[in-house]
């Protein structure tokens, strides 16, 4: 598969852009194969669904 200039897959894209848990755990169901590649800087999408959320959350908290 073709990475950007970050060391990112199309997985680690759609994951970082997730701002929902439920579409995160559908974007991981159709792709399991890629969940364990990693970027440049180590993240697996799996990091990068989980920050996403995580400051979604916090920006609605602070709403």
């Amino acid at each position: 598969m073709h990475r950007n200039d970050y060391g990112m897959l199309p997985i680690h894209i759609l994951a970082s852009m997730c701002d929902d848990v439920y579409v995160c755990g559908m974007v991981f169901k159709v792709c399991m194969g890629c969940l364990y590649e990693r970027d440049r800087q180590g993240r697996t999408p799996l990091h990068l669904a989980v920050l996403r959320v995580a400051r979604r959350g916090e920006e609605v908290r602070e709403e």
